[in-house]
């Protein structure tokens, strides 16, 4: 008897604080223009879909409807394979809420994926990553987006700080270094020192913009209609930030497309010459960032800066041979993070890790 009440309270124990960790629960998340992502201290990254969702309008008897027909993953494998009855977007563009009831289903059906439910649902704890740029109105959107899908609170982190926690820099980056951020809709340079940032410039240019500029090329020059798949498999193939003639003079790319003037199918033959040609004044935005970042820093920064020189991440860091470009611009040493593409969420997780730990992020 005396056995069976000790095994009774034991598991009754283990269940209450199962249900205080449950209740307890913060979760990290990214929602940038391509990507969301979500992750939680001691369980990892949870959920890394595209920022997608897929959806039928309906009519019935004069009320119209969006019925919603796909999200993340599923709705991205739509893309430029649907009619037009069916429409496949991106809720949030260039770093803002387009369709807010879009992105809300959205993002409920993420968090519904990952946050551990016990019988009834609750609200978790939200710390959300913004670029260091964003306008107080832009976060303020996704303070509320957060807030109707069921969010207890929201805290925010500026990206640079998460980017420069989860990159698994080399060097002493907590006295300085300079992060470039090449996502989707925006390219950002950051100096951070001791986890705070001291100067940031920004541009809306990035991924959807050089896909933008591969699809008008192609329709101006070839007569030739592209879709949003395909142009990202040309970038893919063959961008590049330094044209080498030996290398890459015998690099093409067979081009699946539409004639523009009578919709059959048929294929092209694109250059890497040609293309180097069409994105390289695009990536000369990188620099341009970087310079305006670092015309307000202080002179004893120089040093550290020297040392730990540039980090790169997001999607666009992958292009090849940009970092080679950085480092003979401006004479410093540069590198793509380690997992570019996730350093923000792990960097935000990290965060909450050090809150839980109630360790010191200077410390870090």
């Amino acid at each position: 008897m005396y056995n069976q009440q000790n095994s009774f309270i034991k598991r009754a124990s283990i269940l209450a604080n199962d249900i205080q960790r449950i209740l307890n629960a913060e979760y990290a998340v990214a929602i940038g223009s391509r990507r969301t992502q979500i992750a939680c201290p001691y369980r990892g990254l949870l959920l890394d879909e595209p920022t997608c969702i897929a959806y039928e309008i309906i009519d019935k008897k004069g009320l119209v409807s969006k019925e919603i027909i796909a999200v993340g993953q599923e709705a991205e494998a739509l893309k430029g394979k649907v009619g037009n009855h069916i429409k496949v977007i991106n809720p949030v563009v260039k770093g803002v809420i387009s369709d807010f009831d879009l992105a809300e289903s959205m993002l409920t059906y993420f968090l519904d994926k990952v946050v551990t439910r016990f019988i009834f649902k609750f609200s978790p704890k939200i710390l959300l990553s913004y670029p260091q740029t964003a306008t107080p109105a832009q976060k303020r959107q996704f303070e509320e987006l957060l807030l109707v899908c069921g969010a207890r609170s929201i805290d925010l982190v500026p990206l640079p700080i998460a980017h420069n926690i989860g990159g698994k820099m080399r060097g002493d980056t907590l006295q300085g270094c300079i992060l470039v951020d090449i996502g989707t809709s925006r390219i950002e340079a950051s100096v951070v020192s001791c986890h705070r940032v001291i100067s940031s410039y920004s541009v809306l240019t990035g991924g959807d913009s050089i896909n933008e500029l591969i699809t008008n090329h192609l329709r101006e020059k070839y007569a030739v209609i592209i879709g949003p798949v395909e142009s990202e498999n040309i970038k893919l193939q063959l961008a590049t930030a330094i044209y080498n003639e030996e290398l890459d003079s015998k690099t093409f790319y067979t081009v699946d497309c539409l004639d523009a003037h009578f919709s059959t199918p048929k294929q092209i033959r694109l250059s890497k010459r040609e293309l180097y040609n069409v994105l390289e004044q695009e990536l000369l935005k990188v620099s341009y960032c970087i310079k305006k970042a670092l015309e307000s820093i202080p002179p004893d920064l120089a040093k550290p800066l020297i040392a730990n020189g540039i980090t790169l991440v997001g999607g666009g860091s992958k292009i090849p041979n940009l970092a080679s470009q950085l480092t003979e611009v401006f004479g410093l040493n540069a590198k793509i993070a380690e997992n570019p593409t996730q350093t923000a969420i792990l960097g935000t997780k990290k965060l909450l890790e050090f809150k839980k730990s109630k360790k010191p992020v200077i410390s870090s």
